[in-house]
């Protein structure tokens, strides 16, 4: 603990802090000024630096170039009808430079699920698409002028969706079949309108048309086949479907991580994604997981000790003084990871 200082004066507390007596003194994420110094030595506070933010840290750097990257995309997207030329411009300009950090920052991805703070889920959802695509396009080592295409065309692929009614976009409930069909226009109707924008590449177009066609021919709008389908559009869809599942909706809430990821390896599996994307961004998030604690389906807590590249859902996790190989002993399997803020509240066993 330190004594109040004036080199505390425009730092940013990490926690809420209180009197001795259980009274809060300052809310988190304050910067501190000359009254709350002279708050806090009235209350005889001793201080811990741990309680200032460390703005260096590539988390902080990341939530905040996040959180500004995000309030630029909406005001520009709340345009886009209007002013769809200089919109797009406007877009570029803003996005290009956040992908180039992207690209410098292997760590990028995983910090963005640890600060999905922001409510809109339309222009939020669209700048996410671009984030992981890139991420993906790394993990996969494409080239950086494919990397950079793949994040343009994950913040424009779902601009269709602005055609369509808000009450449907926004419902809580199940869709009728009829509000199905209207949903399942919007690749059309983002193709229709951006295909006019001579500063968009061609591959903006194909993901914002094909982001929603699977493997299989199951999807939509045109339901063609893996032949048809370009393999950058394929990282689109594997990032599109991620960050759907891992999103609260306006008729649900937010999956569990380790659901969302499961549900994609399935995908792969049933031969609707592309495995050879799928696994690699699986092993991507999960080797982000070391350390974390998960639930067993015996009930068991455990903790995540190593991620097999081949096999990442299934961990060698540790259970006390014992470690489980789950891609060998089928009777363990995963049911969940717990989130980071509930882990102070769960221990292992001893």
């Amino acid at each position: 603990m330190d004594y109040i200082t004036r080199d505390l004066l425009g730092k940013q507390l990490s926690v809420d802090i209180f009197s001795v007596h259980g009274m809060l003194l300052l809310k988190k994420g304050v910067r501190i000024e000359e009254s709350h110094l002279e708050n806090l030595q009235k209350h005889q506070y001793y201080f811990d630096k741990s309680f200032i933010v460390d703005e260096s840290s590539p988390k902080y750097v990341t939530e905040k170039m996040y959180g500004e990257v995000n309030k630029a995309v909406e005001a520009s997207f709340q345009q886009f009808k209007i002013r769809p030329q200089s919109t797009v411009k406007n877009l570029t300009n803003t996005f290009t430079p956040f992908i180039n950090s992207i690209m410098e920052s292997t760590h990028f991805g995983r910090f963005v699920d640890d600060v999905r703070q922001y409510d809109n889920y339309t222009y939020l959802h669209s700048m996410n698409v671009g984030i992981y695509s890139v991420v993906i396009g790394k993990i996969l080592n494409l080239s950086e002028e494919e990397v950079r295409l793949l994040g343009l065309t994950g913040l424009f692929h779902d601009v269709g969706k602005l055609f369509i009614d808000k009450n449907i976009i926004n419902k809580s409930g199940k869709l009728t079949e009829d509000e199905w069909d209207k949903m399942k226009q919007h690749p059309m109707l983002g193709y229709n309108f951006l295909k006019g924008n001579a500063q968009l590449h061609k591959f903006v177009l194909q993901g914002t048309l094909l982001h929603h066609e699977k493997l299989d021919g199951s999807g939509y709008p045109l339901g063609i086949t893996k032949e048809k389908i370009p393999f950058l559009v394929q990282i689109i869809t594997v990032a599109d479907i991620y960050d759907a599942l891992y999103s609260t909706r306006s008729y649900r809430k937010r999956m569990n991580l380790y659901v969302a990821l499961k549900i994609l390896l399935d995908e792969a599996r049933d031969g609707k994604l592309n495995l050879a994307i799928v696994i690699p961004f699986l092993y991507y998030i999960m080797s982000g997981k070391n350390g974390q604690q998960v639930t067993l389906n015996t009930g068991e807590l455990a903790e995540i000790v190593f991620v097999h590249p081949n096999e990442p859902l299934q961990p060698i996790v540790r259970i006390g003084e014992s470690y489980i190989d789950i891609s060998k002993q089928s009777n363990y399997q995963i049911v969940s990871i717990i989130e980071m803020e509930s882990q102070s509240e769960k221990k292992l066993p001893e």
